[in-house]
Order: structure tokens, then C-alpha cells, then sequence
């Protein structure tokens, strides 16, 4: 495992780089301090989550974006392909999220990476932009694989705001490579902070 440590102002963010996926963890003195003063508040910690499908079946994920936010500071962020089973793709979902056979073809299956993330679900919070699809495609996925549920508290932007993802960050000037499972993640952590009031 190759680890690249680049120090950003107060932030040391630390790039993992494995065969599994990628992994981004920022330790910052701001979290620290936060987890530790009288302002402590259990709600502004949270997963944000996103999955891609490589087709019309919802435990056909082929890609896996997590944020995790802890007292209002982003501390971490995942992001996985993962080969769906039998690596068949459908035209338009490639069209959308740009994802082919050949960027999945090696990649580890949902089962295998699911020990690598499912802490990141048990008794959390976990929010998505659209609980129909990533809560359902999540279910379909662990029943697939005859995986148990991890227990969680279910939220979602998309019925907090009433809008789509793409318009809500350019109306709040937020960064979005949409379809990207990662971005999408991320952009859904920043509108259910901004939602937070942090």
C-alpha cells in the first residue's frame, strides 16, 4: 500500500492508494477541537453516500463514493469500483457515469469491499440525495450478495431541498463532477450541512 501525505494549511490529508480503492483521510485540529467542546452535536455527524450502476438492476453498483463528515468537518473520503455481477454494462449508464467493462473488469465485487466499508454504516447516520435509488440499489446489493443490513438512520437532500443535485450546486456554488460517485457524495455531505446550519 503506497501512502502519499501531503500537508494543506491546518489539514494533513493522506492519500491511500490500494488495489481495493481510494481512500482520503483528513485529520484536522478544527474536528479534534469540535469533538471536544460544549458545542458537540451528534447530528452533524454523518455518511454521505453515492453509487453508479452499470445497469437497470439495482445491485449492479459499480461504483461506491462515501464522505464521512464527524462534528461538521469532512474527515474522510472513499471511493470504490466495483466489478457488478457479470461485468454487463447498459449503453445509457455508461453514457451517464462514463463507467465501461474494461474500468471494472479487475475490480473487486461488492461482497469483497464490503468488510472494508461497512462500519462506516452500522448505527450511523447516512445520507443520500436520493433515498429511492442509493438506499434501494444498497438493499438490493447485501440481499444479492445475502449480506445482513447494517442498521442506520436514513436521510436525503433531495427531500429536504426538492431539487436536483446539479441545480442545487449551482445555486449554491458547489463543486460537482456529476456522476461521479465521489462528487455526488460529497456535494450531498455540503447541502446536508448547509441544511445543518454548519
Amino acid at each position: 500500500m503506497a501512502c502519499l501525505i501531503k500537508p494543506c494549511l491546518s489539514f494533513l490529508t493522506i492519500t491511500f492508494r490500494r488495489s481495493r480503492f481510494s481512500r482520503f483521510s483528513v485529520v484536522s485540529a478544527e474536528a479534534d477541537n469540535m469533538k471536544n467542546s460544549h458545542h458537540q452535536n451528534l447530528s452533524s455527524s454523518f455518511l454521505a453516500l453515492d453509487f453508479e450502476t452499470a445497469n437497470s438492476n439495482g445491485y449492479s453498483v459499480c461504483q461506491i463514493g462515501i464522505v464521512k463528515v464527524m462534528f461538521g468537518v469532512v474527515t474522510e473520503r472513499v471511493s470504490i469500483l466495483v466489478k457488478p455481477p457479470t461485468n454487463e454494462y447498459h449503453y445509457y449508464n455508461t453514457k451517464v457515469h462514463g463507467i465501461t467493462p474494461m474500468n471494472t473488469r479487475n475490480a473487486p465485487t461488492f461482497d469483497e469491499v464490503w468488510d472494508d466499508i461497512s462500519h462506516f454504516f452500522e448505527g450511523q447516520t447516512v445520507v443520500a440525495h436520493n433515498v429511492k435509488f442509493d438506499f434501494t440499489c444498497l438493499a438490493k446489493t447485501l440481499d444479492f450478495y445475502r449480506i445482513p443490513h447494517p442498521k442506520y438512520v436514513k436521510k436525503c437532500t433531495y427531500v429536504i431541498y426538492k431539487k436536483g443535485l446539479k441545480k442545487l450546486c449551482d445555486e449554491f456554488e458547489i463543486h460537482l463532477n456529476h456522476h461521479d460517485a465521489l462528487s455526488d457524495a460529497e456535494a450531498c455531505a455540503m447541502l446536508y450541512m448547509k441544511h445543518l446550519g454548519l
